[in-house]
């Protein structure tokens, strides 16, 4: 296949993803600046839940000594999310959220390939989210940091913030991603906000330390961060999910 076929099987196949990737002027410069066509024609067809390192063998046709390297090579990345539980290892395909809004950025450092990617995030950013404009469960909500403000809106989150903190057994922090592509991209202002403030837990927090996305901290280090960043004046969001969520 030529470059151009082997990009756009691999956009037929995230449009597979949950929650898909609506269509932009800006989508296939953007997947090309972030992914070579062997990357492309790699991730074609690996499925979006875990699978085994043997499940996955099967799935590509190939040795299990030589896909390993490669998962987590491409897991460097957030094109691959790995998770390790114990001795064992599952992976799955980084859906187009995951990749582009998350993991590409948590790194911080000025690199290739979301260097040259981050304009493209950036142009692309509001066609994506267009889509949940209307959803009512949202992907984050907001949390209290125990203080009293008067604002007429209720905010009622399902715990506190220091509660959600005391239930994990793995913290870590990385960089902001979203702050991240901005300083990246010089049609965007510099934000003057904290920048190392997107804290992870437990699987997930693994996955970033292991993958060089991130760094371990203790709870006292996350509670500091927290609070640096209620200072600074930024409001802390929390996946929505009801039990155990993993970022805030």
């Amino acid at each position: 296949m030529s470059g151009k076929e082997i990009y756009e099987e691999f956009i037929k196949w995230l449009r597979k993803a949950p929650l898909g990737i609506p269509e932009s002027e800006h989508l296939r410069p953007l997947i090309k600046s972030y992914y070579t066509p062997e990357e492309a024609e790699f991730l074609t067809g690996i499925p979006f839940s875990l699978k085994s390192l043997e499940e996955l063998s099967h799935i590509k046709g190939m040795d299990p000594a030589e896909l390993g390297p490669k998962l987590k090579e491409l897991s460097k990345k957030g094109m691959i999310y790995q998770s390790i539980r114990g001795e064992s290892a599952k992976y799955r395909l980084g859906d187009f959220l995951f990749v582009f809004f998350r993991a590409s950025g948590w790194h911080g450092q000025d690199i290739e390939p979301i260097k040259s990617t981050a304009p493209f995030i950036n142009k692309y950013f509001d066609t994506y989210f267009e889509q949940f404009r209307h959803m009512k469960k949202r992907g984050l909500r907001s949390i209290p940091i125990d203080k009293t403000i008067e604002h007429p809106t209720e905010v009622l989150p399902f715990e506190d913030v220091v509660k959600i903190v005391d239930d994990r057994e793995y913290y870590s922090v990385s960089a902001c991603p979203c702050r991240h592509r901005y300083h990246l991209d010089p049609d965007w202002e510099d934000c003057n906000h904290p920048s190392e403030v997107c804290l992870h837990f437990d699987d997930l927090g693994r996955y970033c330390v292991e993958n060089g996305l991130g760094r371990e901290i203790t709870r006292d280090e996350t509670l500091e961060i927290l609070k640096k960043a209620a200072d600074s004046g930024l409001v802390h969001g929390i996946t929505n999910w009801e039990e155990k969520p993993d970022t805030i």
